[in-house]
């Protein structure tokens, strides 16, 4: 194919994307002068540059739809759904030429006069009644008219400049760089790890510069890779509009956060499961305007997209203000399906029950239709983005709506990773999936237990199910057990969330934490679907990389379909303890508190200079949203909200985060002091607000505090916003 005609085609598909959202936004806003001049340029940017090529049909289809914008310029006819729908055409028109020029280097047989047609009898004035004052129309007439010539000249400049700054690179050419800068981050770990070995100041530092240099160097082809989501979210407006209409619902499409990047491969993955949950919100979420006036809803229903950045990883949700999920037909429908027994489904908690639509042949649609009622789809979706290390969640409130949450990495080229050790062989273990470490020694050994036939451990008052990794692949562990079958000298947990829940990873030995490249398997060993890929360590040998929801699956942790789990996990909260596990912190002026651990959601660390004030409350932005910050009291009455803080202040604060039911909050303390495990005996009742009592803990003094009670006080709309999330659990 001759190199313009490829520029021309890359060209053309890229302004098409761009036509589709623009004609949809003029259909929205009829005098956006900027959306109908947009849409004019592109137009005669096609037709021009087909007619130069010899394409008769492409030229003579953007004519008469240039024809019908200029019409529309000149404010003799007005925009209307009947016009937009005919220009709708005309682009899909283009595209399919397009698409035959690329292929056959040739526009295809297809006849396209009718469409001409009418494009043309659409531009007819004596079909249209004008209602224009006559004094606007003097003063668009004594404005200076700027002919095509003019627009075209000026277009071509800002094409020349943007041509200056901006090259094409084959997406072949990047990738080839990508794979060789993975070589070299490979490379660069070798020569580390022998620097590290030698006594040579002089390699050691060459090393670390080369190092640095090759993190540059592999962050910057990292951003040729990366693309806006705005690439796959151009054709949204118009795949909203067209369903909407045929299912005649009013539905506005809002998209949030359109310039966050991610990785190409990631884009085009995300691109099918995206597709899905739009058109199932429009299907299943948003009701015909009639039904939304008896529900005491607007007409108009909204499609809310929202992408950012959190934590290394991308979020993207799709929310709709629809009529949510029907828990009761959920389960219906899973009974009928002999998912279940009706005892089952009675033990069944709400976000249980919601869970049940990714499990295959779900549906809740009343007959089926070409957008649903299969049950096809939703366990395709969440199958689709756990294979990128993604995973799917979703809440739903009857009568308010349904949100789904993706959360997939930003890239899945060179990824961090945490090398564990199972037998003599290295296993990479995805940090996205890694929650936390525990090593238990040999004095604690009685805390993994056997509850039905399965090994747990109590964490925090809850049982985690455990999975021996050598048991899962058949290997002979370093260190025998030599007590009982899941007994073990020393033992490494790692503790791992697949899907919504968690377990623990038992492994031999835990190394360190770095970047590896990832290489896929031999085909011939993609049956092997406990393991992810490979990657090469710094001294030369190969560890495979442990595909954490296959493992979970093996273990019965989660269904097969990535569905729930046993109750085990749930249930571990009844179990009951006489020891309790407390977290120690210093109140600012030195005095010793305790909080029981089960109450604190994270432990964190921020500057000073980050907290920001909203009216008279201390706020820091925490992860994508806004969290309230209080002082713990900390005078010797604890209850003397006076007290100024101590005049000299540390530049980094330590914050306990208290979280229940989705609302959070954090409190300022002085100092975290340590995480302990014991009985707790009250030696001194409460006497004051905000403590429970004293008792006697690591041989000193330590009251007990009550995060509830300050709450209260402190942050009353706290309970109010609790209060809302569960009544809205209740219905």
């Amino acid at each position: 194919m001759d190199d313009v005609i490829k520029e021309f085609l890359i060209e053309a598909y890229e302004n098409l994307d761009h036509l589709d959202r623009d004609l949809v936004s003029l259909e929205e806003q009829p005098e956006s002068k900027e959306s109908l001049s947009s849409i004019f340029r592109t137009l005669h940017t096609i037709k021009g540059s087909g007619g130069y090529l010899g394409f008769s049909k492409l030229q003579s289809i953007a004519h008469a739809g240039e024809d019908l914008l200029s019409t529309i310029r000149s404010q003799k006819i007005k925009v209307d759904s009947n016009k937009i729908t005919a220009l709708l055409a005309a682009v899909d028109a283009v595209r399919e030429i397009l698409s035959n020029i690329e292929a056959r280097q040739e526009e295809g047989e297809e006849d396209y006069s009718e469409l001409i047609l009418s494009l043309q009898r659409l531009q007819d004035v004596k079909n249209e009644t004008s209602d224009i004052e006559t004094n606007q129309a003097k003063q668009e007439k004594a404005k200076p008219e700027i002919d095509d010539s003019q627009r075209s000249s000026s277009a071509e400049l800002t094409d020349k400049g943007l041509a200056e700054s901006n090259i094409r690179v084959g997406v072949k050419l990047v990738d080839g760089l990508m794979d060789l800068a993975g070589e070299l981050v490979i490379a660069r770990n070798q020569l580390m790890q022998y620097a590290t070995r030698l006594d040579d100041f002089h390699l050691l530092a060459t090393s670390q510069r080369l190092s640095l240099i090759t993190t540059e160097m592999q962050q910057g082809l990292m951003k040729t890779r990366m693309q806006p989501i705005s690439t796959i979210w151009e054709k949204y407006p118009r795949l909203v509009r067209d369903i909407a209409l045929k299912e005649k619902k009013k539905i506005k499409l809002l998209m949030k956060g359109e310039e966050t990047e991610l990785d190409r491969t990631m884009v085009e993955a995300i691109n099918d499961p995206l597709t899905h949950l739009i058109r199932n919100a429009i299907d299943h979420g948003i009701q015909t305007p009639s039904d939304r006036q008896a529900a005491n809803q607007s007409e108009t229903g909204h499609i809310t997209i929202t992408a950012y950045h959190e934590g290394g990883h991308i979020i993207i949700e799709v929310s709709d203000d629809g009529k949510g999920i029907d828990v009761n037909k959920v389960k219906q429908k899973a009974l009928e399906l002999g998912m279940m027994t009706p005892q089952q489904s009675l033990r069944l908690s709400d976000h249980e029950a919601i869970n049940l639509i990714f499990r295959p042949g779900i549906s809740t649609a009343k007959k089926v239709t070409s957008l649903s009622g299969r049950g096809v789809g939703m366990d395709v979706v969440r199958v689709n983005i756990e294979k990128i290390g993604g995973m799917v969640n979703v809440q739903s409130t009857l009568g308010i709506g349904t949100v789904f949450r993706l959360k997939i990495p930003l890239t899945l080229a060179i990824i961090p990773a945490l090398i564990t050790v199972c037998g003599n062989e290295r296993y990479a273990i995805p940090q996205a999936s890694l929650l936390e470490l525990i090593r238990i020694e040999e004095h604690q050994e009685a805390r993994i237990e056997i509850f039905h036939s399965i090994p747990v451990y109590r964490l925090r008052g809850k049982l985690l199910p455990l999975v021996f990794l050598h048991k899962t692949l058949n290997v002979a562990p370093r260190k025998k057990a030599d007590r009982s079958e899941y007994s073990t000298t020393l033992s490494n947990i790692v503790v791992l969330k697949a899907g919504e829940r968690q377990f623990g990873l038992v492994v031999d030995d835990i190394k360190d934490t770095e970047e590896i490249v990832v290489k896929p398997l031999w085909k011939k060993l993609k049956q092997l679907s406990v393991y992810s890929g490979a990657t090469i360590m710094g001294d030369g040998r190969i560890a495979l990389i442990l595909d954490i929801v296959t493992i979970a699956q093996m273990a019965h942790v989660i269904s097969e379909e990535g569905g729930q789990m046993s109750p085990l996990v749930s249930h571990g909260d009844v179990v009951k303890n006489q020891q309790q596990i407390l977290l120690i912190l210093e109140a600012q002026a030195g005095q010793r508190l305790a909080v029981p651990l089960s109450k604190v959601a994270r432990l964190e660390k921020f500057s000073r200079s980050d907290i920001e004030q909203s009216g008279t409350q201390n706020v820091i932005q925490y992860r994508g949203e806004i969290l309230p910050l209080f002082h713990i009291p900390y005078s010797d009455a604890l209850n003397d909200q006076s007290s100024n803080p101590p005049t000299q202040e540390p530049e980094m604060v330590h914050v306990v985060v208290y979280m229940d039911h989705g609302t959070s909050v954090g409190f300022i303390v002085g100092n975290i002091v340590d995480i302990i495990e014991q009985e707790i005996k009250i030696q001194h009742p409460a006497d004051r607000a905000y403590i429970r009592g004293t008792a006697i803990i690591q041989d000193k003094a330590t009251d007990l505090l009550d995060f509830e009670a300050m709450l209260h006080d402190l942050y009353p709309s706290f309970f109010e916003q609790q209060g809302q999330q569960l009544i809205g659990e209740s219905e």
